[in-house]
């Protein structure tokens, strides 16, 4: 996706998967999240959109991304992506 840049995701399953990532805009340096899922006929954001994106900027924002990770089936695997998250925002918070 132009003007967009993957910092981190998540993904699970073989063939049907599920998936959460996270991305920074280049052109304001925001982050935004999206969720996905398939089956083995394709990949994670393959046919992802900009409209696709959502906002991480307000704390409701974070609780609605905070509850796709839960939703995403490894828990070992998702705490490594909520610290690796966690850091992220920390060093934006440090900007």
């Amino acid at each position: 996706m132009d003007g967009y840049e993957l910092v981190e995701d998540l993904e699970t399953g073989d063939y049907s998967w599920s998936a959460v990532g996270v991305w920074r805009k280049k052109a304001d340096d925001t982050l935004w999240w999206a969720r996905d899922f398939g089956c083995s006929c394709n990949g994670p954001w393959e046919d992802m959109t900009e409209a696709d994106l959502m906002s991480l900027h307000s704390p409701a924002d974070f609780v609605a991304f905070a509850a796709a990770c839960d939703g995403v089936d490894t828990p070992e695997t998702d705490a490594a992506f909520r610290e690796k998250f966690r850091r992220l925002v920390d060093a934006k918070a440090l900007a």
